[in-house]
C-alpha cells in the first residue's frame, strides 16, 4: 500500500502545483497589466505555449533537483531512509512515468492558463482552479479503491478518463497490476486530449480581448 500511495501523492502534488501556478502567474499578470505589455511583442499563441512549456520544464527540473539531492544526501552520509514498506519501484514507473506527467501537466495547465486568461482578477481565477481540479481530487480520494481493486470497472474508467489517468496509471503501475492495451490506451487517449485542448487555444488564438478586457 505504501509504495502506490506515496506514488499517487507525487503525480497528484506535481501536476496540481505547477498548474495550479499557471494559472496564477496569468491572472496576476492580466491584472497588474503586464500580459499587455508582452502582448505588444509575441503573439498570443506564442505567448501561451511559452508560459505552458517553460513551466512544465521548471517542474521537471525542479522535481529532479528533489530526488536528486535526497539521493546524493543519502549517499554521502552513506545512510538509508527508513520506511514502513520495501521501497521498489518498476522500471516501468520511471519510463512511463515522465509522459503522464508531462500530458497531465499540459493538459491542466492549458485548461487553466485559458481560465486564467478570463478571469478578472486573481480571485475569480481561483473559483475556475476548484472546478478544473475537481477529477483530480476525485482521483487522489478513490487511491484506496483503487489499490484495493485495481482491476473494478471505477479503476479501469479512471485509468482511461484523460483528467485522472495522470495519477491513476502511474499509481496502478506501482501496484503492478495494470493491462499494456489500458496503458498504451490511456496514453494515447490522454495526448489526443492534450493536443485538441492546445489547438482549440489555438482555434481561439487567446485573442486580447480575451486577455486584456
Amino acid at each position: 500500500f505504501g509504495v502506490p500511495f506515496a506514488v499517487a501523492l507525487f503525480f497528484y502534488m506535481l501536476i496540481i502545483i505547477s498548474s495550479n501556478q499557471m494559472l496564477t502567474a496569468i491572472s496576476k499578470e492580466k491584472e497588474n497589466r503586464m500580459i499587455e505589455v508582452l502582448l505588444s511583442s509575441a503573439k498570443p499563441m506564442d505567448l501561451f505555449l511559452g508560459k505552458v512549456f517553460a513551466r512544465g520544464l521548471a517542474t521537471v527540473l525542479q522535481a529532479t533537483v528533489w530526488l536528486g539531492t535526497i539521493l546524493l544526501i543519502s549517499k554521502l552520509n552513506n545512510t538509508a531512509f527508513t520506511l514502513p514498506f520495501e521501497l521498489s519501484l518498476s522500471p516501468k514507473l520511471l519510463i512511463f512515468g515522465l509522459p503522464f506527467f508531462v500530458g497531465g501537466f499540459m493538459l491542466f495547465g492549458s485548461l487553466l492558463a485559458g481560465m486564467g486568461a478570463m478571469a478578472q482578477n486573481t480571485r475569480e481565477g481561483n473559483q475556475y482552479m476548484m472546478m478544473i481540479n475537481a477529477p483530480l481530487i476525485i482521483a487522489y480520494i478513490s487511491i484506496n479503491q483503487i489499490i484495493a481493486s485495481p482491476t473494478s470497472p471505477l479503476t479501469t474508467f479512471l485509468s482511461l478518463f484523460p483528467l485522472t489517468s495522470p495519477v491513476v496509471i502511474p499509481t496502478r503501475i506501482a501496484i503492478g497490476i495494470l493491462p499494456t492495451w489500458q496503458l498504451l490506451g490511456s496514453l494515447a487517449i490522454l495526448l489526443i486530449t492534450m493536443l485538441l485542448v492546445m489547438r482549440d487555444r489555438k482555434s481561439t488564438r487567446l485573442n486580447s480581448s480575451h486577455i486584456t478586457i
